[in-house]
């Protein structure tokens, strides 16, 4: 079992709680992960590795009127339980930010691993072919 995907373009303005959904599957062996709902299940129980990323940008998308630059805060939860948290900021012009996380965790069949915003996010949120933001796993052991 192991799978990768990542967001295919920039965006902005995400709110308290938001599930991210990695709409680009590169792997999904074992059909874990859910490109629609941004949710990874477990299909069995085990010890399992994940990886995230996200990217921020000191420059503003067309079209967004944030004066703030590029700054966001996501967790890694498991079922209802906060797992790890990374944090991207960026206070200059052109002046782009990525953070990545990583975590071992022990999951049972049917438990589910997702990113989700922390706090409201600011200014452009990176993810083009440069820097993806990324969710990623594998199961090491039964």
């Amino acid at each position: 079992m192991a799978f990768y995907a990542y967001i295919s373009k920039d965006f902005t303005h995400i709110g308290n709680d938001h599930v991210f959904v990695f709409d680009t599957v590169v792997t999904n062996r074992g059909h874990g992960y859910n490109n629609y709902s941004g949710i990874f299940t477990a299909p069995s129980g085990g010890l399992y590795a994940f990886s995230y990323s996200v990217a921020v940008g000191g420059h503003h998308m067309s079209g967004d009127h944030d004066t703030e630059y590029g700054e966001v805060s996501v967790r890694l939860v498991r079922n209802a339980s906060t797992c790890g948290a990374i944090l991207a900021d960026t206070e200059a012009s052109y002046d782009d930010e990525m953070s990545t996380g990583f975590a071992i965790l022990f999951l049972d069949a049917g438990d589910i691993v997702r990113v989700i915003s922390q706090d409201p996010s600011q200014g452009t949120l990176l993810s083009d072919h440069y820097q993806y933001w990324k969710f990623s796993g594998f199961k090491i052991s039964s």
